[in-house]
């Protein structure tokens, strides 16, 4: 029987207005703030904020509300980058986790202009002293934050290394 009395305080607690609430309410502001700080350095200048229940409202131009799909491919990625750094500088923060590791699937590939991806480049250079940053591309033109680049060709439906290099 106390054991049942456990489970089900515990039941209580971890329940979306328990625990999880008192969470949320703390760590929402600091993570909009953080998004639009980021959302600032890639001079992409809407105003992002998450509510408790993790729904979006941006605010762009004169203030109005967009969607997320109201965004070119461009701008989304900026809000996904956005969300992605601050995510982990969340994680940080907290010291509920201390990420060293970031995979980029396709960053530069295709929708960030270059003035973007330059002020992209200077994000990953700052986080780059505590950070593994392994990017994954079709180009073989990567900014020059990565030392080492490693290319795969395909073979026969398997992916074979083919040249390792250092990055100049």
């Amino acid at each position: 029987k106390a054991s049942m009395g456990i489970l089900v305080e515990c039941q209580k607690h971890l329940k979306d207005d328990g625990i999880k609430a008192s969470l949320v309410e703390e760590f929402i502001p600091t993570f909009n703030n953080l998004v639009n700080q980021q959302l600032d350095q890639m001079d992409f200048f809407v105003q992002f904020d998450l509510d408790r229940d993790f729904n979006e409202t941006i605010k762009s131009r004169h203030r109005d509300v967009f969607t997320y799909y109201s965004f070119s491919e461009g701008e989304k990625l900026r809000i996904d980058l956005a969300l992605l750094f601050a995510w982990r500088m969340l994680s940080e923060l907290s010291g509920i986790v201390l990420p060293d590791i970031l995979l980029l699937d396709e960053v530069f590939d295709s929708s960030l202009d270059s003035g973007t991806a330059d002020r992209v480049v200077d994000i990953l250079i700052n986080m780059s002293n505590t950070t593994n940053i392994v990017a994954i591309s079709h180009s073989s033109d990567l900014p020059p934050v990565f030392s080492r680049s490693l290319v795969f060709t395909k073979q026969k439906n398997y992916s074979i290394m083919s040249v390792e290099h250092d990055v100049q």
